[in-house]
């Protein structure tokens, strides 16, 4: 159908994507293979430099701030608390199966 979109995300890690727009069905003619008829920006390089990634986004120390709370304790968290089984599938009303 004309004006569908597709974004396409094909690197996770560094947020690098492709998005196209299909503009217009042409019937009665005989195309092989679709036309690009608008193209914006440069292509990204291909080798990306991850030293240069992580240098320039920072990550969250856990024990900075930890869900806005400035007075989080790794020591006061209870893994015992929460049910940290490996594997297996619930339901939608949460039983196990």
């Amino acid at each position: 159908d004309e004006k569908q979109k597709l974004l396409y995300v094909f690197d996770n890690m560094t947020e690098r994507c492709f998005f196209i727009e299909l503009f217009e069905i042409i019937t009665g003619k005989e195309i092989k293979t679709p036309k690009c008829t608008r193209s914006r920006g440069e292509a990204p390089k291909q080798a990306i430099d991850f030293e240069e990634m992580v240098d320039t986004n920072t990550l969250l120390d856990i024990d900075e701030n930890f869900c806005g709370d400035q007075d989080f304790d790794a020591e006061d968290f209870d893994s015992d608390e929460f049910d940290m089984d490996m594997g297996g599938s619930y339901t939608e009303d949460g039983k196990r199966y």
